[in-house]
């Protein structure tokens, strides 16, 4: 084992790191048979590394500190401590520390972030904070009275989700900064409690976009505990407003909620000339998670539109549904719309969609792909043939 100690201690005199680092972890897989005074020696041998070289070797040697136990705890903050340091050893040293659930390190951690003026100090500070869990709680809780580290603070409470951020982040949702109400919004919806809800309902009508973008997610997650009506009813107005990206969100979180009265909602959207195209796309696929018969209806009123992405997009959609009701009335659907025969059916890529489509649902529209594998279109011939192929073979 001082043969081994020796080897490390040349290997370093030479900054040969990869033969550092081997011996060190040869030594620690011995750890049992280490007396104390030869674990020290390990240790200044892996701090010592540590402060001497590149980034790489850091990372790697970095790993070893856990392995070294509790004794490695006291020369590392006071190291983290020291201003002899640069930012980027600092940065290795908060890392390291967030391995070990210690007070003396909560301390630590919590003070560099109150103090550092380095923005990726501090990032490491609030998440080695948030690695370290329940015990940093309270550290942190105190720093949300300080202005200047506010954000951060609640920024490594929304990573530790455990039950007891919820009580720190409540103080917080009023925040006058968007930016930490968002954060807040956002890491309390992970949890289901009344007074979570009534927050996440008033934040939809925040001024701030980030918080009503926040809110309408969280939303979306209250729909098993909460009366689905009334959540459409909070929801709907968003779907009309002014920035395009809300009314987005707005969309999906209502086709998350699934129900016929958040397709009805969504609707009016799919309808109106007025809706931009890529909202229209948005508010046809949400309808096409809500597996009821009323949004199929929707979409089918929606077919008939003279926009090619749109109209592709339904007809895919249809293509794809799956409880056995819904497939007969998606194959109803779209035999209707072929034989309808309107002007939009020229076009070669919804042909192309409706022979994909018809190829994932029923028998009972094979004389349209028939049809379709005759036509003057090469790709449309070739989807409607391997249509009649996946059909043919679905029933052997």
């Amino acid at each position: 084992m001082q043969a081994l100690l020796e080897k490390a201690q040349i290997a370093l005199n030479k900054k040969d790191w990869e033969t550092v680092n081997a011996s060190i972890q040869r030594l620690l897989n011995q750890k049992d048979a280490v007396e104390s005074i030869i674990n020290d020696e390990i240790l200044d041998l892996a701090l010592e590394a540590l402060q001497k070289c590149d980034f790489q070797q850091r990372w790697e040697i970095a790993k070893l500190f856990p392995q070294i136990g509790q004794s490695a705890i006291a020369p590392l903050i006071a190291l983290l401590e020291s201003e002899e340091q640069d930012g980027e050893m600092r940065w290795f040293l908060a890392r390291i520390l967030s391995q070990f659930d210690d007070r003396a390190c909560i301390l630590a951690l919590s003070q560099l972030l109150q103090r550092s003026e380095e923005e990726e100090l501090s990032q490491m500070a609030a998440a080695a904070l948030a690695n370290i869990g329940s015990s940093a709680i309270s550290s942190l809780e105190q720093l949300l009275s300080d202005s200047n580290r506010r954000f951060l603070a609640v920024q490594a409470l929304s990573q530790i989700r455990r039950p007891e951020i919820i009580e720190p982040l409540l103080t917080v949702v009023k925040d006058q900064s968007s930016a930490i109400r968002a954060m807040a919004i956002e890491a309390l919806s992970s949890f289901h409690h009344p007074q979570i809800t009534a927050i996440i309902l008033d934040a939809l009508r925040d001024a701030a976009i980030e918080v009503r973008r926040e809110a309408i997610k969280a939303s979306s997650y209250l729909a098993p505990s909460y009366p689905q009506a009334d959540l459409v009813n909070h929801l709907q107005p968003l779907l009309f407003d002014i920035h395009l990206e809300i009314c987005q969100e707005t969309a999906i979180a209502l086709g998350r909620i699934g129900t016929a009265t958040s397709a009805k909602a969504l609707n009016p959207l799919l309808q109106s000339s007025l809706t931009p195209d890529s909202l229209k796309l948005t508010v046809v696929r949400a309808l096409g998670w809500i597996e009821d018969g009323e949004a199929l209806n929707y979409l089918e009123k929606a077919l008939y539109s003279e926009n090619v992405l749109i109209c592709r997009e339904i007809i895919a959609i249809l293509g794809r549904q799956t409880p056995q009701k819904l497939r007969r009335q998606a194959g109803e659907i779209l035999s209707n719309f072929y034989h309808s025969r309107p002007a939009i059916l020229a076009d070669t890529g919804v042909k192309q969609s409706l022979a994909i489509a018809l190829g994932e649902l029923e028998r009972d529209n094979k004389s349209i792909l028939l049809t379709l594998a005759a036509d003057g279109e090469a790709i449309v011939r070739l989807h409607a043939l391997s249509a009649l192929k996946k059909l043919d073979h679905a029933t052997i």
